[in-house]
């Protein structure tokens, strides 16, 4: 451990969080650690009462919650790295503005990362929950407590942002990158700087479908994204059994918005722009998805269906 005590930023994007920035902020006050707590709140221009609130805040703790009201809107992206580019703390915590985080979440982080130096991250499980605060599901079930760039593109994006905790020089690899970024592309770059860990205790509420979220209003851009972290990976030197294994579940996932929309030349037309970007995307490799993709949704079905039936409790949303 360190001589001197530790410091953790907590980095908040929010935007037209007005129903939801308090229980996030009373979140991570209620956090007892060994550790001094600096709170960033970057607000997006909202034009809600987040701004409101979240004065309230930092009116109430000066000395932890300091608020940032940009002048004009930036997105999210830009948002966050504006933040975590401000940030002075030994750890970067990303929480989003519409998520909160469970006792004991930055104490459990804190010791897992001063334990295991060559992790350059640690998540936790999350649960989901919807706009009224009930209980839809559970993120995982029980995963490896260290595991790497490979494994994460084999199971995909399975990992809850809100949950993450990482070290401070590794926000560089985030600052980096032009233009907006998913999650996922963020976990993957974190993995570049050491392996994975993670927590297998539930410490975060996740909001599924919140009313700001990017999984309501943009999927196209969602897809869009997801592939920019996916070429993030290739560039980096990640195994291609693994890349070729994250494309395909890409893939499913394409197919599927298409068909659900009735466009599936569109897809089609997507596979042919990723070709052009990346040797390991084959018109063959959309083939074996297209093939697969009623076999996959049958094992979806029949695990949700097992898990009902001989388990019981909450749904977990990624268990592949």
């Amino acid at each position: 451990m360190h001589k001197e005590r530790l410091k953790i930023s907590v980095c908040i994007v929010t935007y037209n969080h007005a129903a939801y920035i308090h229980d996030c902020l009373s979140s991570v006050i209620a956090q007892q650690v060994d550790a001094e707590l600096e709170v960033l709140v970057g607000d997006d221009c909202s034009s809600d009462e987040t701004r409101t609130i979240i004065k309230q805040f930092s009116d109430k703790y000066p000395e932890m919650i300091y608020p940032i009201f940009h002048k004009e809107n930036l997105g999210s992206t830009r948002n966050y790295q504006y933040l975590i580019n401000e940030a002075s703390g030994d750890y970067i915590a990303q929480l989003d503005g519409d998520d909160f985080w469970l006792p004991g979440k930055l104490r459990a982080q804190l010791g897992f990362l001063e334990e295991n130096r060559e992790c350059s991250a640690a998540y936790t499980n999350a649960i989901v929950i919807n706009n009224s605060g009930d209980l839809i599901a559970k993120f995982n079930g029980e995963l490896p407590p260290q595991f790497d760039l490979n494994f994460l593109l084999e199971k995909g994006n399975f990992l809850n942002a809100s949950s993450v905790m990482y070290r401070a020089h590794c926000k560089y690899q985030v600052l980096k990158v032009d233009g907006p970024i998913l999650d996922f592309h963020a976990h993957v770059l974190l993995a570049s700087q050491g392996y994975l860990g993670y927590v297998n205790k539930v410490l975060v509420a996740y909001r599924l479908n919140s009313t700001t979220s990017i999984t309501t209003a943009r999927r196209d851009l969602l897809m869009e994204l997801y592939w920019k972290g996916i070429l993030s990976a290739w560039k980096l030197g990640a195994d291609e059994n693994a890349l070729r294994h994250c494309m395909i579940g890409f893939y499913r996932s394409l197919i599927r918005s298409a068909l659900t929309r009735g466009r599936l030349k569109e897809a089609l037309l997507v596979s042919d722009r990723m070709a052009t970007e990346c040797p390991l995307v084959t018109r063959k490799l959309f083939i074996l998805s297209v093939m697969t993709l009623p076999l996959f949704l049958a094992k979806e079905m029949c695990r949700m269906l097992g898990r009902r039936i001989f388990k019981g409790g909450a749904e977990i949303l990624f268990d592949r």
